[in-house]
């Protein structure tokens, strides 16, 4: 059975105490390390609360032994609660203003009434036991759903609340613009002309001890050549980044062969000297007629290779840098029904231009059997080649 303390004649009448209490508690409710601690069991019809004492928005309320709350079987979400309700009254012989109640809704866990008891000195407020589901099986999902109240509790409450305070202060002093005369003051600290800010504590804290004390990296591409090592020696790879010293020994080659690869003799390089760089001056698959750009000066070759085209027949002339050479047809070109006919004919190029990197067309000279159809054409310049 629950009965009321610090009441007369067990009434809630003495509500600037429950004021008291409740304010020293910042409304805190909970029960107090006291006998059973209101202990809670359960088993499948009813409910079963222990000995213990509790405050509820600064009301004590004792359970002096047990009580058996029984519990429906209906399909429910339901709250085991204290309920206290200052608009009823007590008696001299019966304790009205607070009970055991079991609340409940189908579809969800209901929420609870919580006036301001406090204040108005009336209204309800519940307090919540434990929170459970309830079937024709019986109970499940049973939830403890007790609060305490410890010294060690209510001080810690009490610190947060201390640092919360401060922590709005300072938020607050943080606005204040540079200039003012408020200044927050830090134990430890005192006021100087210079700002310490921290940036510069940051850039203090990496200062190694000795201030000096420059470490080398040692990983990948900051090894230096390691000690050691002897004439003759050179260095050999280790690992990603290292090496070490080591004896030479395959340093010695002979001279290359066809199937060997070695150094080159004295004859092969005079031989290689003499080989002639080739490289293309102009280039036109189809033929250019009239004047040609060569990519470089030709006299800057030996010699070159004029190759041209006409008709179907393809031509070339060798030249001298110095002078024109004239040779024969590359190939002696027939075939019935075309349009021309060489044998034997010997052509030359016109090489009168004043700039060194222009050639003109060829024209033909006719010195053995003359063309079928036409006894002088215009020849189109396919490519050029410079010799070295």
């Amino acid at each position: 059975m629950l009965k009321g303390h610090v009441f007369t004649d067990q009434v809630f009448g003495n509500h600037i105490y429950a004021l008291s209490n409740d304010t020293f508690l910042n409304g805190l409710c909970g029960i107090f390390e006291y006998k059973e601690n209101m202990k809670i069991t359960k088993s499948t019809d009813r409910i079963v609360v222990r000995s213990g004492c509790i405050c509820i928005r600064g009301r004590l309320l004792e359970e002096d032994t047990y009580t058996e709350i029984p519990v429906d079987t209906d399909t429910a979400f339901c709250k085991l609660v204290i309920e206290i309700n200052l608009d009823k009254e007590n008696t001299d012989i019966s304790f009205k203003q607070a009970q055991y109640r079991i609340i409940k809704s189908i579809t969800t866990y209901p929420n609870l009434t919580q006036n301001n008891i406090v204040a108005t000195n009336s209204g309800v407020y519940q307090y919540e036991l434990a929170r459970f589901k309830t079937s024709s099986s019986g109970i499940s999902d049973f939830k403890d759903m007790r609060t305490f109240l410890t010294y060690k509790y209510i001080f810690a409450q009490i610190m947060s609340e201390y640092h919360s305070i401060i922590d709005d202060l300072k938020k607050e002093l943080a606005s204040v613009k540079d200039g003012s005369i408020f200044v927050l003051k830090e134990n430890g600290k005192g006021l100087s002309t210079n700002d310490f800010t921290n940036v510069l504590l940051q850039k203090l804290n990496g200062i190694a001890s000795g201030a000096n004390n420059y470490k080398h990296p040692n990983n990948s591409g900051f090894k230096h050549i390691p000690a050691g090592g002897a004439a003759g020696q050179v260095l050999k790879w280790a690992a990603n980044g290292e090496a070490y010293w080591g004896n030479d020994n395959n340093t010695t080659y002979g001279l290359a062969t066809t199937s060997k690869n070695g150094l080159m003799s004295s004859g092969d390089k005079t031989k290689l000297d003499n080989c002639l760089y080739q490289q293309i001056l102009y280039n036109n698959t189809n033929g250019t007629t009239g004047t040609v750009t060569l990519s470089q000066n030709k006299n800057n070759f030996k010699y070159i290779e004029v190759f041209a085209i006409i008709g179907e027949a393809e031509i070339y002339e060798k030249i001298d840098v110095k002078g024109t050479n004239r040779t024969r047809l590359r190939d002696n070109y027939s075939e019935t029904g075309s349009q021309y006919s060489f044998r034997d004919e010997l052509i030359t190029i016109t090489n009168t231009n004043i700039a060194r990197n222009k050639m003109v067309s060829f024209t033909m000279t006719v010195s053995g059997e003359t063309a079928l159809k036409s006894s002088t054409t215009q020849f189109k310049i396919t490519k050029v080649v410079g010799y070295k």
